[in-house]
């Protein structure tokens, strides 16, 4: 079964596409009934088992909307998973069986064929009984690197630990720090700010993960790296470099490092804010040409990048001069 893709591409009018950046995988499709362990919208399969000398990995297929990645777990962090959620849900053991341990014999292929399936019907069990899917969970599965409501989560997060009891506007040594986000990411928050991406019910009890934390830091923040690169995020289909993203919600950027990058993912939304602020401009093997990034629109009046002072473009497989560029040099 597959699920269906679309191209990726920036519109005329500077908005995202539904463009996803993703491999053709099979992944979830909610209109098939017959969709197995398909629950909150998940597709679960144990699809093969890794034998080591001491333990056995299960190779996890989790599929969500158009996203699918693999997550390798042993059968310990299944028992600590079930520990954790007997934890946070008094009665879960009397409703959802976590296959039994078994001390000889264990390696056998027959017996780990057969908790295989056992622990894939573990997992459907769970996300069947559960109403919202916990943190524990999530992590299990490895959400909070491929999942985009997970990611904007764990960002969320980790700002709101940073900066508790803090005004953001008085968190300046903060600001100034250079922070590292990677496409996938980008394309989350984008997602996630334009109601794209509707939030959950994790984000809706849990404060720490309300998404005004990451909202006041993005309008806030003065230096970030962008990354990108040829390849595909972890053990997902997501393809970094083809993954549409906007630096639309960034207003008060003033270094911006882009390292890989593909310019043509890039909203060209993103430019209306930052042409306003940024002073410093990095490009690293990102560009084929210097209007690429000057006048990406491609608008025979450039418009001025009124306090740019200094710009490094390196481009990787040599470069051209475009005839605007002069023109964009003299007015900075």
């Amino acid at each position: 079964m597959t699920g269906s893709f679309t191209s990726l591409s920036s519109t005329e009018g500077g908005e995202l596409t539904n463009g996803t950046g993703l491999s053709n995988v099979p992944t979830t499709d909610e209109n098939n009934p017959d969709a197995a362990a398909s629950t909150h919208g998940f597709r679960i399969e144990i699809e093969s088992t890794l034998n080591y000398e001491e333990f056995i990995l299960y190779v996890i297929r989790v599929s969500y909307k158009y996203a699918s990645w693999t997550v390798r777990r042993r059968y310990k962090e299944f028992c600590d998973l079930h520990q954790s959620l007997s934890k946070l849900y008094a009665g879960i053991e009397r409703v959802v069986a976590l296959p039994g341990k078994k001390m000889i014999g264990n390696f056998s292929q027959k017996f780990v064929n057969k908790r295989q399936k056992r622990l894939e019907q573990y997992l459907i069990n769970v996300l069947t009984y559960l109403k919202s899917i916990p943190k524990e969970l999530a992590f299990f599965l490895d959400m909070q690197k491929y999942e985009l409501n997970w990611i904007v989560h764990v960002l969320s997060e980790n700002i709101f630990s940073k900066t508790a009891g803090y005004n953001m506007l008085s968190l300046i040594p903060e600001q100034y720090k250079t922070f590292h986000l990677d496409t996938l990411q980008l394309h989350a928050i984008y997602k996630r700010m334009s109601l794209e991406v509707l939030p959950d019910t994790y984000e809706m009890t849990q404060a720490s993960v309300n998404l005004a934390h990451l909202m006041d830091f993005a309008f806030n923040l003065r230096v970030l790296k962008v990354e990108g690169r040829h390849h595909r995020a972890g053990s997902s289909n997501w393809k970094l470099n083809e993954i549409p993203f906007s630096l639309y919600h960034f207003k008060s950027l003033k270094h911006l490092q882009l390292e890989c990058v593909n310019l043509s993912m890039i909203g060209r939304n993103s430019f209306d804010g930052l042409q306003q602020s940024l002073v410093n401009l990095h490009c690293h093997k990102s560009i084929s040409t210097c209007s690429g990034i000057l006048n990406p629109t491609g608008l025979k009046n450039a418009p001025v990048w009124q306090n740019l002072l200094h710009d490094f473009l390196h481009f990787s497989d040599g470069y051209s001069i475009h005839p605007g560029f002069v023109e964009l040099v003299l007015q900075f």
